[in-house]
């Protein structure tokens, strides 16, 4: 059960994130890269009516304006508050489904995410996608992610099979960080996947790159002309040697009914 406090202190974190992401061009360029990529995933067009769910420090609205927002958390750039696990229970999203939910380094927050997806079939269009990026780990982001831990305090739990969160104190307080990649990679969790959606795509985004940022709390900064250099080379190493290089994946699923 979530606090009061808790809910204060995920509010404020959230905030905090979206003026650090804001004032920092380094990571407004990686978030708008993948942005742009997870938008040619799902087919995005004029007419398409999209859901991004966790957009609480995310910037996503901001390049492309016609996305609906949506977070747990009641912020004032919200334009829905909404817990992904009850989607069945907003009428208006059951009654006008969507062609695709977006999610960014979310679905490692949430409590049981095979519960998200069996929810998300109700406000999904048939042939509807659901597009997330997660933590990938790989030899080098598994080294930065426990060497790191100290500064970025989620557990990691590589090797937990359970994908719920079971001591879940609110929605930034808790994570459980190898969810989604255990959902997709595990073969075990991805034939439950597989119930509910077909798996459409996977592919790997940066490894070096995001952490150069600095993060959303602006650790340090990077020249913006050697950082967009290196970003490009950075991308490449990713998709050519994931499982030495890759830090993020993004996952298409498509809902077949």
């Amino acid at each position: 059960m979530q606090s009061m406090d808790n809910y204060q202190a995920d509010l404020q974190l959230s905030q905090h994130h979206r003026e650090r992401i804001e004032s920092n061009p380094n990571i407004l360029y990686w978030y708008k890269s993948l942005f742009q990529r997870q938008m040619q995933l799902i087919g995005l067009n004029s007419q398409s009516r999209v859901l991004e769910l966790g957009s609480g420090s995310s910037m996503l609205k901001t390049f492309y304006p016609q996305v609906m927002t949506s977070d747990i958390l009641e912020l004032p750039h919200i334009d829905l508050v909404l817990d992904a696990h009850r989607l069945p229970d907003h009428k208006e999203l059951v009654e006008r489904p969507v062609d695709a939910i977006v999610m960014t380094n979310t679905v490692h927050h949430l409590k049981d995410p095979m519960l998200f997806l069996e929810s998300a079939k109700s406000i999904l269009k048939k042939n509807g996608s659901i597009c997330f990026t997660e933590p990938y780990f790989s030899v080098l982001s598994s080294l930065i992610y426990y060497v790191f831990y100290p500064l970025h305090r989620e557990p990691i739990q590589l090797f937990e099979k359970s994908l719920k969160i079971d001591d879940y104190k609110g929605p930034l307080t808790s994570a459980h960080m190898a969810a989604p990649y255990r959902m997709i990679f595990d073969k075990n969790n991805l034939k439950k996947v597989q119930q509910f959606y077909k798996v459409e795509s996977t592919e790997h985004f940066t490894g070096l790159s995001y952490f150069m940022t600095g993060g959303a709390n602006n650790y340090f900064s990077f020249p913006e002309k050697l950082y967009k250099t290196i970003f490009a080379w950075d991308k490449k190493m990713a998709q050519a040697v994931p499982k030495l290089h890759s830090s993020f994946f993004t996952t298409v699923l498509r809902n077949p009914s």
